[in-house]
């Protein structure tokens, strides 16, 4: 089976018997725009890069074809969502529990709207999709034989339903596993619910839960993430604690132990006395058998299974073994990321992360492509996603992954210098505007500051999107009607991050 894991999340399960010590908090209603364009690569055997083919896999970013500005992404085992920002998710890829919320168990190899409305945050899981809406509530749909859904059933939904017990105390964030779920509260206390096998829902059993539950001796929360069996969670005071399955030291506790019931604190490196602790950790990711922390000060810690270096990005990994041969490691810091890192996401047996300057970086198993290098090959170091640029976020799937991007547009000249110009004659330049981002831009007009001696025709019509990789030549003529020199801009009004592009003309009219 394909394991994957995915983004965070808070839950909350009220019950009358504390409803007097709850307290209401609402999560951020307010969905800014962080991304003007959906790229995919990696797995596409179910359609999940929702491009519309049928090539099962591809090691190269492609576009989405999708419009809109989007707030949030989500990368289940084989299935993909993203949120818009007025408040509506599209899903695409594998269908077979009901996990696109769109009615039909029919794979989707494009976009189609689920049938949800209102939502501030969304995760996706092995085959289910959970969706926290701005009111507080927990929504969820797909399989749910392990009680994933939280829905007091074990029956599998095509179209969303509402887990239990929201409704007292309002969900801040969620995040979704292989087959169990996770949420937190705006007591900074954790809740859940599903397949419990391995302890993975923290409440001191090995018994599937299908409504909410608590995790026990954990509080004051600020996200929580889902592995294929384990869980993790990060504390206000930057401290990460961690339950479930342990066969492969996702726990990070560096020996190979029967599952943790309940919350272990996650150390630091090789076994010490006293043992240090992971500290001013700022985000966490949960893979399939594995975990990534992020620190303040741009330091990525790993653990857990290490077979394609999905932990370490070097492979080998340090400690033990685990008993079906997969390296696994202490937690250790990784290397070989260039600039400053502000998003990790972990998938079944990969890792990516963003970086500041819109660069996304990739390390693990590379079957399907996953780690975007054009290759399908196991580098074991971490690599660059090729040509990407742009990206504001990031999700990892089973085996493949989905980027938000900007358009980037730049012209070829900033200057056009005419140079000497008979008066009343004429001499034309030429400036091309391409487009390198990762998602089609808007150009609304080419605008010249003295449209009477420095015209502006373009083999663009605008207003125009101007699509990835895609170029528009700006033809700028010359007349002057008067000796003397003259200058000018050339004004490219665009929609794109980077604002408005200009170009200085210059000419000096002649007798």
């Amino acid at each position: 089976m394909r394991r994957t894991s995915l983004t965070t999340s808070v839950l909350i399960f009220s019950v009358a018997l504390w409803l007097a010590a709850c307290k209401t908090t609402t999560p951020p209603v307010s969905l800014p725009a962080i991304g003007q364009g959906i790229v995919a690569w990696g797995d596409n055997r179910s359609g999940q890069l929702g491009d519309g083919s049928a090539a099962p896999n591809r090691a190269y970013w492609g576009a989405v074809n999708l419009d809109g500005t989007w707030n949030a992404i989500g990368a289940g085992t084989g299935h993909t969502l993203v949120l818009k920002t007025d408040g509506s998710v599209w899903a695409w890829g594998e269908n077979g529990r009901g996990q696109l919320g769109i009615g039909t168990t029919n794979d989707a190899r494009t976009p189609y709207t689920t049938q949800i409305n209102n939502v501030a945050a969304i995760a996706a899981g092995g085959s289910h999709s959970l969706a926290l809406k701005s009111d507080g509530a927990v929504w969820a749909w797909g399989a749910n034989d392990g009680g994933q859904l939280g829905n007091g059933t074990i029956a599998d939904v095509m179209s969303p339903v509402q887990v239990k017990g929201f409704f007292l105390v309002r969900a801040v964030a969620i995040a979704a596993g292989e087959n169990h779920s996770l949420a937190v509260d705006g007591n900074g206390e954790v809740w859940a619910w599903g397949k419990n096998a391995f302890g993975q829902l923290g409440d001191s059993s090995i018994t599937d839960q299908s409504a909410p539950v608590k995790v026990k001796q954990l509080n004051n929360v600020i996200q929580v993430a889902a592995g294929a069996n384990h869980s993790l969670a990060l504390k206000n005071d930057g401290s990460v604690w961690a339950w479930g399955d342990h066969r492969h030291l996702q726990l990070g506790n560096g020996a190979l132990l029967s599952p943790s019931l309940t919350p272990i604190r996650v150390p630091t490196g090789l076994p010490t006395t006293p043992q240090t602790f992971l500290s001013d950790v700022k985000a966490i990711a949960a893979g399939g058998d594995h975990s990534l922390a992020l620190t303040n000060s741009n330091q990525i810690w790993g653990w857990g299974s290490d077979k394609f270096a999905e932990s370490s990005g070097v492979g080998g990994g340090l400690g033990a073994v685990a008993p079906d041969g997969t390296a696994v490691l202490f937690p250790q810091i990784m290397q070989g990321i260039t600039g400053k890192v502000i998003v990790i996401v972990a998938g079944a047996n990969h890792s990516l992360a963003l970086t500041d300057d819109g660069l996304v970086w990739a390390w693990g198993h590379n079957d399907q492509g996953q780690l975007g290098d054009s290759t399908f090959a196991d580098p074991f170091y971490v690599v660059s996603v090729k040509n990407l640029k742009g990206a504001k976020a990031i999700t990892a799937g089973g085996g493949h992954n989905i980027a938000l991007a900007v358009s980037s547009l730049k012209v070829d000249h900033t200057t056009l210098s005419f140079g000497n110009v008979q008066v009343n004659n004429s001499a034309m330049l030429t400036v091309t505007v391409s487009n390198d981002g990762a998602a089609p831009a808007n150009i609304n007009s080419f605008v010249s500051s003295n449209p009477s001696e420095f015209a502006v025709t373009s083999n663009c019509t605008t207003p125009v999107k101007l699509a990835v990789a895609a170029a528009c030549a700006i033809e700028v003529t010359f007349r002057p009607g008067s000796a003397g020199s003259r200058t000018a801009t050339l004004f490219i009004n665009n929609d794109s991050p980077g604002g408005n592009l200009q170009v200085a003309l210059s000419g000096n009219g002649t007798p």
